[in-house]
């Protein structure tokens, strides 16, 4: 027994009507080896642990070492970052919510392939994979959010940089 929603979602109390684009139920098969990993971090030294030079997969570390704010963006940058905002100051693009209509959403964990009727295509690591039904998949204007934290970024090193030269 559940209630409908607006969007067509059924909130529920069992796993029977699971959302399928959520990873809402796991194996706890990996419980044993995260305990032992918890239990080696909880032992150890923290001046001793450093991370990966480089981590992979949907990794908040993909800039290089000097980090987002490492130099100041060019002034042209900054204006066109401005300029595009709406008058809520949001930064808008065509985009896919991916609710309507999506079968699939799958986020590229490294460097893959994809074949389409034997056609390779090229899949970067971070890259998302939609499918939808129909011709086309709905667009609309959205807020994106690498959009939103690269501009932040940008800006953030504008601000930051602006007294030091």
């Amino acid at each position: 027994m559940g209630s409908k929603l607006l969007d067509g979602y059924e909130l529920s109390y069992t796993n029977e009507s699971v959302i399928t684009h959520y990873n809402v139920l796991t194996s706890g098969a990996g419980l044993v080896e995260i305990r032992r990993e918890y239990e080696w971090l909880v032992g150890t030294a923290p001046s001793t642990l450093r991370r990966s030079d480089k981590l992979h997969g949907l990794s908040p570390w993909e800039q290089s070492d000097a980090g987002p704010l490492a130099k100041r963006p060019a002034v042209e940058r900054v204006r066109v970052i401005i300029g595009a905002m709406d008058p809520r100051g949001a930064w808008l693009e065509d985009g896919v919510i991916g609710k309507a209509d999506r079968i699939v959403s799958v986020y590229a964990a490294r460097d893959m392939v994809l074949t389409i009727n034997g056609k390779a295509m090229p899949v970067r690591e971070n890259d998302e994979i939609e499918l939808y039904q129909g011709a086309k998949p709905p667009r609309t204007r959205i807020i994106r959010s690498t959009t939103f934290a690269e501009n932040l970024e940008t800006l953030a090193a504008w601000v930051s940089k602006e007294g030091s030269e």
